[in-house]
């Protein structure tokens, strides 16, 4: 008898809040999902800059306008 009321019990908290729990954890997955997009694209952001860095202080990289370019 104790045994079929710990049942009901069950199914009714199932039918209650189990939809909550997993609306939660699909919230939960797609959070997690979105930082990690945006880490990727911030180190995206860091590393162009850096290569831009990296150009800008080369002082053998001459730079000239279109119509000076060198013949090659």
């Amino acid at each position: 008898m104790d045994n079929q009321f710990y049942l009901q019990a069950r199914r009714e908290w199932d039918e209650r809040y189990g939809d909550l729990v997993l609306g939660k954890r699909n919230w939960q997955i797609t959070s997690t999902g979105l930082m990690l997009v945006s880490l990727i694209l911030a180190l995206g952001i860091v590393w162009m800059g850096a290569q831009l860095f990296a150009l800008n202080c080369n002082p053998r990289a001459v730079r000239l306008p279109a119509g000076l370019q060198a013949a090659t």
